[in-house]
């Protein structure tokens, strides 16, 4: 309500909207996928349109569809590359998606290679001739293997497209037929096979290995072995079955189906396509284990979408189809979608899956899919996109924008009730888009008894007029495209009131309705502050009090600003221009580049944030902020999250101490530990010391130094011999730092305990001077050695280094490699301690020996030979070590690898 207690019947939603009907009782929206709906609810925008209709691409004269002897097999991995059957049948090509360069990937005659050249003059038996591999069908598994159907002589031939290597082939047994006519990869990495020759589905698990669970086991004949010693009886295989796979036939629960194309669910249900040419539509399966789900589905849900003339003659029989899980459609945020390719080869059709319940659904997306010189070899489902072939290339299928809508349509909103008899309705607010050469004609009727209400006529509302200053509701902001729309009801009178809206539009263009609003009673100005000398007269009355209710409404829209203030100082809640306002009160000027999203996000954990900075967790809360595309609260509340990708270690948590010093409690506990063989520790005492070093300068007497400057002659070799056998190179403290008395008072508390340990008479802590010698008492030993690791942590104190990630696609992207080294620099300078060094280095530098930690900052995955990361390195721009050498160029034969 507003601030004059007027309220409002609210019409917002989906759900909201349906609750509407037509003029002629029928529901808004499409209720079945065979009916005619005048109206379109868009999901992306949450709003009204007119009914749309789906262009139907017709062919010209003499074009030739497809047929199923060209499809051949074809699928895309994981980086991008597409591998696909030949023309031939016995070559396995592949497009690199770096170069867009099509090559041979593999074939039969690669298997013979040298040994065919160099047969020299014997002549190969029969038996030994080359096989020649025909293939006819291709997946690659959720695991990155590629799967390959072979006809003849049946079987498999399955790549490691990770590790590479020659590829393994499974030969089906003979007893029993098999002919591969599609696959497709299966989401626990195993692969669905479709012989439609035989009527048979079969799967393999992540083995390769033949599912054998609901299904018959045929027996392998015993046959004799071809190859025997001469005198001896043959020998005998032993017997053993194999399964038969999942039937189609027509014994099973599925009655005459032929399907011609397969597609495997992420719940590990598989799809099946069935195009009858006797049909006029396909008709879609549901299997698990080899039994239907539910009831098939049939893909006449598009005619709701066509045009009355258009649906006459219109087929849709199914040539292929591809499914991709979780895209990113036009009708919804993430949905499972079906693409179909029509027997034509001119278009494809586009539908969301719900297959929550046994009984899957397909609705149709409302969306124009052309095709264009569609090869027929198939359907890619892509991570992202499908893709076909079209003059030997692989394209995307996209959606081409030609809009085409209703002409006109009516709805009916439910009774709206006013409360009160005689509740003089006030006016009508709709958040929409009504472009030139559109319409909404508003008409209402009110009545007192809601039974009557049907037999009032109907009243022509005045044109709405779009508000100059934005919508009524306070403090809230519509997209760019959307206005609020005004009326003042003339003669709405009555408790109850019913609204009819008829949207108009050239076909080409449609009025898109977000929300209503109805506001009753009316606050009168002429009841509430005029003399009833102003009311005497009904009919000046009723032009009175419509003219005052324009003041009203300018006065009531100021007193509701300041009767909700508070809203203004609410980062949710503020408008986008007082964003800037509320940051002023932080002290701190917002990134101009930050959407409003991001703005309000850093408003409202701005406390947070500056309650941390200064610290680690404040440091990654800005650079977060700074780099990260879609922030969310998150950057606040878990910045250690490690799916960030940020990574921020501290140089201290990275040192490696000897096991002496890990000896006392003093030190912390937890902490890397270099490991020796033949170390030396306090406990061996100081003979030994010497001994080891005088034998390493090969110098009898030798006493091993406390401490070396850089400039000593010795320097080197003391420095090797200390690490091999201390595990450090032992340092002096700074005269002035204060650590040493520091430390010695830590352990001893009292100076008379030191001095009972030490045997001397010292009045302070800080009177007790560094060794410039190896001490000859045990514990004093200990007290210098341990102390070394004080030095330690002060060396790697105060430095930490940020690791950026950056993914495979951008490995060459030299100016973005700047431009994020850049803000993520300047994001640590303004928040890092003044004390603080640090150094700034991409993933690829990240994972050295010594430095990185096993579960913190490595993951254990897939390995690859990925070709976007396969590309030569530049100097000046890359770093040693962090990306691979380019191959020698074909090119220039004459040029030696490493040469320049």
């Amino acid at each position: 309500m507003d601030s004059n207690q007027t309220r409002f019947h609210l019409v917002l939603g989906q759900a909201d909207w349906a609750r509407c009907t037509t003029d002629t009782g029928a529901p808004l929206f499409a209720t079945n996928n065979q009916s005619q709906a005048p109206f379109y609810w868009s999901a992306t925008r949450s709003e009204v349109t007119l009914g749309v209709r789906i262009n139907v691409f017709h062919s010209s004269p003499g074009n030739q569809p497809p047929t199923l002897d060209a499809r051949r097999g074809a699928d895309q991995d994981r980086f991008g590359n597409f591998f696909w059957i030949a023309d031939s049948g016995t070559e396995i090509l592949v497009t690199s998606v770096g170069s867009g360069v099509t090559t041979h990937f593999w074939s039969s005659a690669d298997e013979c290679g040298q040994h065919c050249a160099n047969a020299g003059g014997f002549a190969a038996g029969e038996t030994e001739k080359q096989i020649i591999l025909s293939f006819a069908s291709l997946t690659i598994t959720s695991e990155h293997y590629l799967v390959a159907g072979v006809v003849d002589p049946a079987g498999l031939v399955i790549f490691d497209l990770f590790r590479g290597g020659p590829p393994r082939r499974l030969v089906w047994p003979r007893e029993i037929p098999f002919a591969p006519f599609d696959m497709a990869a299966a989401p626990d990495g195993g692969v669905w096979i479709l012989d439609r020759d035989h009527r048979r589905l079969w799967l393999l698990d992540r083995t390769f290995a033949v599912v054998r669970q609901n299904q018959d086991e045929i027996d392998l004949s015993a046959e004799p072995d071809i190859f025997t010693p001469v005198g001896k009886p043959p020998t005998v295989r032993p017997p053993a079955t194999f399964p038969a796979g999942f039937s189609l036939d027509s014994g099973s629960p599925l009655q005459f189906i032929d399907p011609i194309a397969m597609a495997a669910l992420p719940d590990g249900s598989v799809l099946l396509l069935e195009s009858d040419p006797a049909s006029d539509f396909s008709i879609v399966y549901r299997l698990r284990n080899g039994s239907q789900l539910g009831n098939p589905v049939s893909l006449s849900g598009v005619l709701s979408l066509l045009e009355p003339e258009e649906q006459a003659n219109f087929r849709l029989l199914g040539y292929d189809f591809a499914f991709i899980p979780q895209e990113q459609t036009p009708i919804g945020l993430r949905k499972d979608t079906l693409y179909v390719v029509g027997q034509n080869g001119d278009q494809a059709w586009a539908f969301t899956v719900d297959y929550s319940t046994d009984q899957f659904t397909l609705t149709p997306i409302p969306e124009y899919y052309p095709m264009r010189l569609y090869g027929g070899r198939g359907l890619i489902s892509g991570q992202t996109h499908v893709y076909y072939d079209s003059q030997s290339r692989w394209v995307p299928l996209i959606i081409q924008k030609r809009p085409r809508y209703v002409e006109e349509a009516t709805l009916l909103t439910w009774v709206l009730d006013g409360k009160q008899p005689d509740c003089v309705w006030h006016k009508l607010m709709l958040d929409a888009s009504i472009p030139p050469d559109t319409q909404v004609s508003i008409y209402s009727r009110a009545h007192n008894d809601p039974d009557f209400l049907q037999a009032q006529a109907w009243t022509e509302e005045p044109s709405p007029y779009l508000r100059g200053n934005g919508t009524e509701v306070l403090w809230t902001q519509l997209p760019s495209d959307i206005g609020t729309w005004e009326l003042l009801f003339q003669r709405a009178t009555g408790r109850y009131l019913q609204l009819k809206l008829t949207l108009s539009g050239n076909e080409r263009l449609t009025p898109r309705l977000r929300a209503l609003r109805a506001y009753y009673p009316r606050f009168s100005y002429l009841d509430h502050y005029l003399p009833g000398v102003y009311r005497e007269d009904d009919q000046s009355a009723s032009f009175l009090d419509r003219f005052l209710a324009n003041f009203e409404g300018f006065y009531t829209s100021l007193e509701d600003r300041i009767a909700t203030v508070q809203a203004l100082l609410d980062a949710n809640s503020a408008p986008s221009d007082a964003l800037d306002w509320l940051a002023n009160w932080f002290g701190v000027a917002l990134d101009p580049s930050w959407t409003d999203a991001k703005r309000r996000l850093f408003l409202t954990y701005a406390s947070l944030f500056f309650e941390a900075r200064g610290t680690m967790p404040g440091l990654m809360m800005a650079l977060r902020l700074a780099l990260e595309d879609c922030a969310d609260q998150g950057i606040f509340t878990s910045t250690a999250d490690p799916r960030t990708g940020l990574r921020m270690v501290e140089e201290f948590r990275r040192r490696q101490l000897p096991p002496g010093l890990l000896q006392d409690a003093v030190m912390a506990p937890g902490l890397p530990i270099q490991n020796q063989t033949a170390g030396w520790t306090p406990a061996l005492g100081v003979d030994e010391l010497n001994l080891r070093y005088s034998n390493a300068l090969q110098q009898p007497g030798t006493q091993y130094p406390i401490y070396l400057a850089s400039t000593d002659p010795n320097y080197s070799q003391w420095t090797v011999f200390s690490m091999a056998n201390l595990g450090l190179v032992p340092g002096q403290p700074d005269s002035v730092s204060g650590l040493w008395p520091t430390f010695l008072q830590g352990r001893y508390r009292l100076i008379g305990a030191l001095n009972t340990v030490y045997r001397g008479n010292y009045t302070a802590f800080s009177d007790v001077p560094f060794p410039d010698s190896l001490p000859r008492l045990s514990q004093p030993l200990w007290d210098w050695y341990q102390f070394q690791g004080v030095l330690l942590i002060q060396a790697s104190a105060h430095r930490f280094t940020l690791y950026l990630p950056m993914v495979p696609g951008d490995a060459q992207n030299v100016a973005l490699h700047r431009s994020k080294l850049n803000l993520a620099q300047r994001v640590i300078e303004l928040e890092k301690p003044a004390h603080t060094a640090y150094e700034i280095k991409f993933y690829w530098a990240f994972f050295r020996i010594g430095e990185a930690r096993l579960g913190e900052d490595t993951v254990l995955d897939y390995g690859s030979r990925a070709p976007q990361l396969l590309q030569p390195a530049l100097i000046g721009d890359t770093y040693l070590g962090s990306v691979y050498l380019a191959r020698q160029s074909p090119e220039r034969p004459y040029l030696k690898q490493g040469s320049c």
